[in-house]
């Protein structure tokens, strides 16, 4: 479920609480590694045996700029780390031909801010950045007829490791077309995200999955359809009711840097007076694949003085993780400032 469009916490009312919380190896020759603490050093020759399928001299020739691209990144990918294309410089008389390339280390340089903000006021965050000196130089001259490496420089001030990377790179993370086509039938077939996940994993065991990828994916995916439309209706009815009611609890959540909308709760005022009667105890479940999207609805329950069993409150989520249960009681403690005696 997506959301098209939010509306600001200042226009409804302090009770709503947004949380956003395939190239061949051109030549043999392979280099060992140093032996220098911290330092991982990739010198352009070597007399060793070949350790490496994708080995890179300078002089090396290829035929053309796709090659180029395709090569270094198997080439950085065996050896565990990340590349940035750091120049490409186009033919002055001809734009389409790319006359020279470069590509550098993503440890390159030294991160810098863009604003000028107050440290103690934001938390402190880690980087990459360690001003890496490997790159390496293409060129393709106008009397040539093949791209020629001609500047290899292969130190690292930094670990590299070929097992992790795909943890910190999110380049070697970038799905294939055949993930995308799968992903697109998982979704014609109702199957949840978490279980898309699973299925992914068992069918590219050479791959490394991110939930956050996937659900990423299956976003991008869905904006092609007109199911935002249903998430914004839902919160437009939602935010129409406090403006007439201020005493209705809306709380929503949102996942990723797209701000994805993954969880709603609400709460009506004849739901809370319920609650704070009958609050001793507290019943929670969730009905699964009841809708398209296939939403867990987490749904309260208490026994009032009939007999009978009320609704008290409901909650749209997208997995059943312990986090997301957290959240909820969370929500269900601010809406009421009540602690169910058992839950």
């Amino acid at each position: 479920m997506t959301s098209s469009r939010i509306p600001s916490i200042n226009d409804i009312d302090d009770f709503v609480n947004i949380s956003i919380p395939t190239s061949d190896p051109v030549n043999d020759n392979i280099s060992p590694n140093s032996e220098s603490p911290g330092i991982s050093v990739d010198p352009v020759s070597s007399t060793t045996s070949n350790k490496y399928q994708y080995n890179l001299e300078v002089g090396d020739c290829f035929d053309d700029w796709s090659s180029v691209d395709t090569f270094i990144h198997q080439y950085c990918f065996e050896r565990g780390f990340g590349y940035q294309v750091f120049r490409s410089d186009k033919d002055p008389i001809d734009s389409t031909i790319i006359r020279r390339k470069s590509f550098r280390c993503s440890s390159s340089n030294t991160y810098k801010a863009r604003k000028d903000i107050d440290q103690t006021s934001h938390r402190l965050r880690g980087t990459m950045k360690t001003s890496c000196e490997w790159y390496c130089n293409f060129t393709f001259p106008k009397s040539a007829y093949q791209v020629k490496c001609t500047t290899l420089k292969g130190v690292h001030n930094h670990e590299i490791s070929s097992s992790q990377v795909h943890h910190f790179i999110a380049r070697y993370r970038r799905l294939s077309d055949e993930m995308i086509q799968d992903l697109k039938f998982f979704m014609d077939c109702k199957v949840a995200p978490i279980t898309q996940l699973e299925i992914l994993k068992k069918k590219y065991p050479g791959h490394v999955f991110h939930k956050q990828d996937i659900y990423n994916a299956i976003y991008k995916l869905r904006q092609n359809n007109d199911d935002n439309l249903d998430s914004t209706l839902l919160l437009d009815v939602l935010f129409e009711k406090i403006s007439f009611d201020p005493r209705w609890k809306v709380f929503i959540r949102h996942a990723g840097n797209e701000r994805r909308l993954s969880e709603i709760f609400w709460m009506s005022p004849t739901q809370q007076e319920l609650y704070q009667r009958f609050s001793d105890v507290v019943l929670n479940d969730n009905t699964c694949k009841t809708n398209k999207y296939n939403m867990y609805l987490s749904v309260f329950m208490i026994k009032d003085n009939y007999g009978k069993f009320r609704n008290v409150a409901n909650a749209l989520v997208e997995d059943e993780l312990a986090s997301t249960y957290v959240w909820i009681l969370q929500c269900l403690t601010k809406a009421t400032n009540t602690i169910p005696k058992s839950f």
